[in-house]
């Protein structure tokens, strides 16, 4: 009786899912991130037109916004470490600093045939 079609899949929508993947995919390189998913964010509100989002739109979507939170993550776990780094080097942070805990680990050091020589 009635003939179901089937939409053509939307040329915006595709980009945004394929722009979303590669944010995903970018992640770690904090540079590529903004670029990569802002451009999956804007095809997918441009392919929406007047209606709602197709799957492919959604999916793009939501990985340009995973992509950027863990963008984020990765830029705010690089400022620690540097941080950290520039903390250790102004203090004078060396392996000296550490053995006394080396001591204490000696008597097991020497159970396992690990020889122990600390900077020396």
């Amino acid at each position: 009786m009635y003939e179901q079609t089937k939409a053509a899949p939307n040329a915006l929508s595709t980009a945004s899912l394929l722009f979303g993947i590669l944010a995903l995919l970018t992640s770690i390189t904090v540079v590529a991130v903004p670029f990569t998913a802002s451009l999956a964010i804007t095809f997918a509100w441009l392919s929406r037109g007047n209606k709602r989002m197709n799957g492919r739109a959604v999916a793009g979507n939501v990985m340009a916004i995973v992509s950027i939170v863990l963008g984020i993550t990765v830029l705010i776990a690089l400022i620690l470490a540097l941080i950290s780094w520039l903390h250790g080097a102004a203090t004078g942070g060396t392996i000296e600093q550490l053995e006394p805990y080396f001591e204490q680990l000696k008597p097991y050091l020497d159970q396992l045939g690990i020889p122990y020589q600390l900077g020396r």
